[in-house]
């Protein structure tokens, strides 16, 4: 769980020494928490440390103004399981400060991931970060909030660098918009088939939403265009086509990108497990070349 601190325009720079305690909703429950952090004490940077240096209160400052603001945009849509989301970061650079400024989330919920370190240049006020949720990722309703910092000073530790926090947002995670189960079927080399997809329809989505296969053997392609589905559909069938060069065997982990826009964004989910199998052209006599 993230804990944010927020300082007033018009308080003055000072320290102290924190501790993080959890206290009961209900009153009347006997409670005893605690909290800590760890420091690892490493040799070279890459390696296992070697101890670990554990502390039970927090350093807290309260520091001159940074030169620059930011700004996590609340999303219009929740990011669905086995989908992706992009999030929108806005800097505000203040006085003198011209410089790049670079972007990352500290904590998103179990089972969502994020891309790396996002930088925003130093002629530009905006970026895109985009976040994952896999199968697994609990649907509710989350607070996160995203990270800035100067690129100067030292990454890790974040000696020599001006770092801060954009306020909250909601983040909702939710049910998948639909899943596929891909029937198995067979190609000749040099000749087309079809696949077909059964739909589970589990959340309405606005218009037309478009499907691709993704990890095909070699050799073998999906026709254009991609089939298109609305929310009431119950399949789905997709032309493929063999080159005469395609490996003949059987072909397991054929998968669905499903992209569906809602409320001006591109929202790509994954889905499916399909077998495909690539035979051999038949000879005249009967046998497979």
């Amino acid at each position: 769980m993230p804990v944010q601190f927020v300082a007033e325009p018009d308080v003055a720079p000072q320290a102290a020494l924190i501790e993080l305690l959890a206290r009961p909703v209900d009153k009347s429950a006997h409670l005893e928490s605690a909290s800590r952090q760890g420091f690892a004490l490493t040799n070279r940077p890459g390696e296992l440390p070697w101890h670990y240096v554990f502390l039970d209160k927090y350093a807290l400052a309260v520091t001159q103004p940074a030169p620059f603001d930011i700004e996590l945009v609340q999303p219009d849509i929740g990011i669905s399981q086995n989908s992706e989301l992009l999030l929108t970061a806005r800097v505000t650079r203040h006085g003198d400060f011209k410089g790049p400024v670079e972007i990352q989330p500290d904590w998103l919920p179990n089972g969502v991931s994020k891309e790396s370190v996002v930088t925003i240049p130093k002629d530009k006020t905006e970026a895109a970060f985009k976040i994952q949720a896999n199968e697994k990722a609990p649907p509710g309703l989350y607070k996160v909030a995203m990270n800035a910092s100067t690129t100067d000073g030292d990454a890790y530790s974040g000696v020599g660098r001006i770092r801060v926090s954009s306020r909250f947002i909601d983040l909702k995670v939710t049910e998948p918009y639909l899943t596929i189960d891909l029937q198995r079927t067979s190609v000749e080399r040099g000749k087309q088939s079809l696949l077909v997809g059964v739909l589970h329809q589990y959340k309405p989505f606005p218009g037309k939403a478009t499907i691709t296969l993704r990890q095909l053997p070699k050799g073998v392609k999906m026709l254009e265009p991609a089939p298109a589905i609305t929310a009431k559909d119950g399949e789905v069938v997709f032309h493929l086509s063999a080159d005469l060069d395609a490996l003949a065997g059987l072909y397991k982990g054929i998968g669905c990108e499903i992209s569906i826009t809602e409320e001006g964004q591109t929202i790509r989910q994954r889905t499916g497990n399909g077998i495909l199998r690539i035979d051999a052209p038949i000879t005249a006599g009967g046998s497979q070349q």
